[in-house]
């Protein structure tokens, strides 16, 4: 699989960048509430995942301001980063729910795609990043799609020889999901669905009902 990777100059800018909205977010009061409160997340999640906020934006992120920066790691370094919207006390976000860089380097990649590197026979695929940080929460290794227009068949040769490879399919009513899975299951036909149930995504559901609950759905 070939990804276009950031010249070194471009690399050190983005972990400049990743750096310090992390920074920013340890100290941000709606930042924290929002990933430990309503998703339910660890400090020690938000930092192995290096998380951030927008507070004081680079010059080139002005217009990401107050949203959460999402950082795509590799072996190499950071590739790309993502912005993710607070949704308000109503749960309305105001625009999207996520925007990526301009140019190349907003291009869909697999997130947390260092865990491929792993030797464990199991392997979790999910939709989106939420459902990424939860389940590495848990101990799962895990990679992330963020939707099935996202997905290339050059992708699957780096999920062969696990034994046991699932996809969490969100229960949503629109089966985008059930279309992500689908897509996957063409180039990776040893695939297990994990279908969530109506309504709710891996994320939620953990919120909702807790971790034992989440790990039955499973297998475990």
């Amino acid at each position: 699989m070939r990804e276009i990777v950031p010249s070194p100059d471009t690399m050190r800018s983005l972990e400049e960048a990743a750096r310090r909205y992390h920074l920013d977010l340890m100290e941000s009061d709606e930042g924290l509430d929002y990933l430990t409160g309503q998703r339910g997340l660890t400090l020690d999640t938000l930092r192995y995942f290096n998380l951030g906020i927008v507070s004081d934006p680079m010059p080139e992120h002005h217009q990401f301001r107050g949203k959460l920066c999402v950082p795509y790691w590799t072996v190499s370094g950071i590739v790309s980063l993502r912005f993710k919207t607070i949704p308000d006390a109503n749960g309305n976000m105001g625009g999207p729910k996520m925007l990526s860089m301009e140019g190349a380097f907003g291009l869909a990649r697999p997130y947390n795609v260092t865990d491929v590197l792993s030797t464990d026979q199991r392997l979790i695929l999910t939709e989106g990043e939420p459902d990424t940080w939860t389940m590495k929460q848990l101990g799962y290794r895990v990679v992330g799609i963020q939707n099935a227009t996202a997905w290339k068949p050059e992708y699957g040769p780096m999920f062969q020889y696990r034994r046991e490879l699932l996809i969490i399919v969100h229960g949503d009513e629109n089966g985008a999901g059930q279309k992500l899975a689908t897509r996957i299951s063409k180039d990776v036909p040893y695939l297990k669905q994990i279908v969530m149930p109506t309504g709710h995504d891996a994320n939620s559901y953990f919120t909702q009902y807790g971790e034992d609950s989440l790990r039955f759905l499973l297998g475990d």
